[in-house]
Order: structure tokens, then sequence, then C-alpha cells
């Protein structure tokens, strides 16, 4: 019995330690990326941007209305052979920018190898404000904040971030339809 009481304590040591390393490895990710997709001069990325409402014009019961996608990316998934079976693997990072005249909205995805790893949503209106952080391993989502504060997994609804995965991919199929 002594023997359980010393391993369960240690196995749940272990399992926080690698979750903290998996979120620094994911935090130090989007840190080099953000480099390479601003102003930089050695090994950037490249960018596409789908701009809605370019000309600024009135948006049907909105009024004010603009949209921006960025897809940045670091190779052509037509001429990669190393980049997946579809080419998925070149797209770095998706950034979404959406406002009308009373809500702002700004969203990161961030990819590792073809697959989601982290999701960054931030959106404002009159009034409210709602921020959420996802982080994913394999697929699979280890750590959630809201704000600040750490959701407890076991709680949560799959409905929650399968929406995030969902849509995760509609903008990989995206990206990849524009070459």
């Amino acid at each position: 019995m002594k023997y359980f009481s010393l391993v369960i304590p240690l196995l749940l040591y272990l399992n926080v330690f690698s979750q903290n390393s998996d979120i620094d490895a994911i935090r130090t990710h989007y840190t080099e990326i953000g480099k390479k997709s601003g102003n930089c001069e050695m090994d950037c990325l490249y960018l596409n941007e789908l701009k809605v409402n370019a000309n600024d014009q009135p948006w049907r019961a909105v009024g004010n209305y603009e949209k921006t996608i960025q897809f940045w990316y670091n190779d052509d998934p037509k001429q990669c052979d190393e980049c997946g079976t579809d080419g998925e693997n070149v797209l770095i990072k998706v950034v979404i920018d959406e406002s009308g005249s009373s809500y702002s909205i700004h969203q990161e995805y961030l990819y590792l190898e073809g697959d989601l790893i982290f999701h960054y949503h931030i959106s404002e209106d009159e009034n409210a404000k709602e921020e959420y952080r996802y982080y994913f391993k394999d697929q699979i989502l280890i750590k959630m904040m809201e704000g600040q504060e750490v959701i407890n997994l076991r709680n949560l609804e799959s409905a929650a971030y399968d929406n995030v995965q969902l849509n995760s991919r509609l903008l990989q199929k995206q990206f990849l339809n524009a070459f």
C-alpha cells in the first residue's frame, strides 16, 4: 500500500511536468514564428492575405465591416516533396482579424508539421471581452485558458474545442486551394 501512495503522486507530478514542457515548447515555437513573420531579413515566412470588403463599403445590417485572413507559410505546397501528402505541413500560422461597427475578433492558429498546436481567440464588443487559449499535442487538447484562468479539462464539453479543430482544418483547405 505504501508503494501506491508514493507512485501516484509521482505519476501526477511527471504528467504535470510533461504538460508544462509541452506548453513551454509551444510558446517557444510561437515566439520564433512571430520573429519570422514580422520584419525579418533571413529565414522569413511567405504571406498570402485574403481581405473581405477591401474597399470599405458599408455592410448590410452591420455597417462598417472588414475581415482579413493571413496565411503564413514556409514553402510552396505544390513544390515541396517533404511537406505532407497535400502540402499541409508548409502552413505555419493563420491570423484572422474581423471587425464590425460594434465588435472586433482576433484569432491565431499555430501549426507544427501540419497539426494545430495552439489557438488564440479574443473578441470584444460594447459589453464584453472574451479571451481563450487552446494548447494541443497530437491533436488532443492539453490545456485551455479563459482569460488568465486555466479551465479544468475534465468538465469541458468537447464541442468547446471541436469547433477550433474543425475551423483549423477548413483554414488549411482554404490555404491549399489558393495554389
